[in-house]
């Protein structure tokens, strides 16, 4: 029966080898406040793309358990509330569409701060958000999404990543927001990564500070 189990427990830890790792945030991120973000360019199948990674400490005390945390990230209609009055970015669309258990579609349409002589550049398409704790060890709870390229979309042509809950302790949940984006604006990737991390880094601190 001894030998059974070991067997078992050998099977199982062998599938969660094979899983995705969790993002690693910098070994600073939390040394000045309860976030921190990260961006770089890297190449992914020949096409250079942006890294956007966001580390959140969420208060307890606030959300106390996990679907209380994951219900914030997933309210959609209330993502222009959490940057209201932002310089960064200005939603005119956010809403769910065709929600069901356990997956989310997130319809949105807003403009982000663009250098000179451009000025905003608009961001709009639909993403579908499905539970994909499974692939990730270690995780409480995560999602994948992706944009739907079937419908019309514009300002990135590439747009997905994962979100997760995990590091239950007596007083935190850690969140972490990672999503590759190839935006279609028209200058440099380098040049690029300030617009495109401020805005999103302010929509993670607006739902959770």
């Amino acid at each position: 029966m001894i030998r059974l189990f070991i067997a078992i427990t050998i099977i199982i830890s062998s599938f969660a080898s094979f899983g995705k790792p969790l993002p690693v945030k910098p070994s600073d991120c939390y040394s000045e406040s309860s976030f921190c973000s990260t961006i770089s360019v890297k190449r992914i199948n020949g096409v250079k793309v942006l890294d956007l990674e966001v580390f959140a400490l969420i208060d307890r005390n606030q959300f106390p358990d996990i679907e209380s945390v994951i219900g914030r990230f997933v309210d959609f209609y209330q993502w222009p509330q959490y940057v209201a009055g932002s310089d960064n970015i200005n939603f005119s669309i956010s809403e769910s569409v065709d929600s069901e258990i356990n997956s989310y579609t997130h319809k949105f349409d807003y403009t982000i701060k663009a250098p000179w002589p451009i000025r905003e550049s608009r961001v709009y398409g639909i993403a579908h958000f499905e539970e994909s704790t499974t692939s990730f060890p270690g995780s409480l709870l995560s999602y994948s999404f992706k944009i739907d390229k079937n419908q019309s979309y514009g300002g990135a042509s590439e747009y997905y990543g994962d979100v997760h809950v995990y590091n239950k302790s007596e007083r935190f949940f850690e969140v972490s927001y990672k999503s590759i984006v190839s935006p279609t604006i028209k200058i440099g990737l380098d040049l690029a990564k300030p617009y495109v991390r401020k805005p999103i880094e302010e929509i993670l601190r607006g739902m959770y500070q």
